[in-house]
């Protein structure tokens, strides 16, 4: 009779169970380092877009019209920031020496003005610099300002500066309309003197009072950003006209100004805040930026950012 040799039904569970074991073993092995690995790629990712939006935000921020600055409520754990952006800034002219003397060339705020030079002339390649004399720049919906040192103000004229421009009437304030148009063309004294670059406003404006610095500002849009946790989002919005009264919620800003469609700056947004601490003439203003900001698929690995911005706050 032959041996016949083969394997238990026992031996084979055990053979199985022991590779179940070893296979387990060598899964954690590999999987670890894959999870590993892709936690880092995410943080990563997600650190580099929030680095990215802030930058943004701050290199905005830093372009606001001195005293504009306007924050949320501490109620509503300050997720909004509102500004006027500026463009440009220059000198101006606010007296008229020979040759200068053409009343044409200053600066008048006893009255409603419509002209005056800046002292020197724009940088080639600025939307403000005109083209070869006799050619002018027209320049639409931007506003001026001089001698911004309260936010409420600015704010306030700014909204009965657009009023009264739309209906084209004079306006008066610390900032004109975003409807007075205004040219800008090269006046050349002659004589070997430098030219000025003068402006010539569509509607006449009379300014409060004239900046202790000498300068104009030139603001081309105002500027919110949100931060909405309902949707994760920090969201940013321009273009839209200033209201007297400043929303505070996503909604409200919505309700205001229904045609902005928000451009979204990020997403996985947990939560926000924004403070604006307005210096003396001493110290420059500070804006703080903080954003905490949480992966959908990694929930219980948050990521906070944080950055101030110094803020040149004189008018």
């Amino acid at each position: 009779m032959t041996n016949q040799y083969g394997y238990t039904l026992i031996e084979m569970v055990i053979v199985i169970a022991i590779i179940g074991i070893i296979s387990g073993i060598a899964l954690d092995f590999v999987t670890a380092p894959l999870l590993v690995y892709d936690q880092v790629r995410t943080r990563t990712e997600l650190l580099d877009q929030g680095d990215s939006a802030i930058r943004r935000m701050v290199r905005d921020v830093r372009r606001a019209l001195p005293n504009s600055i306007r924050v949320g409520t501490p109620a509503l754990n300050q997720r909004r920031i509102d500004f006027f952006h500026v463009l440009e800034a220059a000198p101006y002219r606010r007296s008229s020496p020979a040759p200068f003397n053409d009343p044409n060339n200053r600066l008048d705020i006893s009255v409603g003005d419509r002209q005056f030079n800046i002292l020197g002339a724009f940088d080639a390649g600025s939307p403000l610099d005109p083209p070869v004399a006799p050619a002018t720049t027209r320049v639409r919906n931007m506003r001026i300002a001089i001698n911004t040192t309260n936010t409420d103000t600015v704010w306030q004229d700014a909204a009965a500066a657009d009023t009264a421009s739309g209906l084209g009437n004079p306006t008066n304030g610390v900032i004109t309309g975003v409807n007075s148009d205004f040219f800008v063309f090269r006046f050349d004294p002659g004589g070997g003197l430098d030219p000025e670059d003068r402006i010539r406003m569509n509607i006449a404006h009379s300014f409060d009072n004239h900046s202790p610095t000498g300068r104009v500002f030139f603001v081309d849009d105002v500027v919110s950003y949100t931060c909405d946790t309902a949707t994760r989002q920090l969201d940013r919005r321009a273009g839209y006209s200033p209201k007297d009264t400043f929303a505070n919620t996503t909604t409200e800003l919505a309700t205001a100004i229904p045609s902005i469609v928000p451009s979204i700056m990020m997403d996985q947004v947990a939560g926000c805040r924004f403070s604006f601490d307005p210096g003396t003439e001493e110290r420059a203003a500070i804006v703080s930026v903080e954003i905490r900001l949480v992966s959908v698929r990694y929930p219980n690995e948050p990521i906070s950012l944080m950055r101030q911005a110094q803020i040149g706050n004189s008018p």
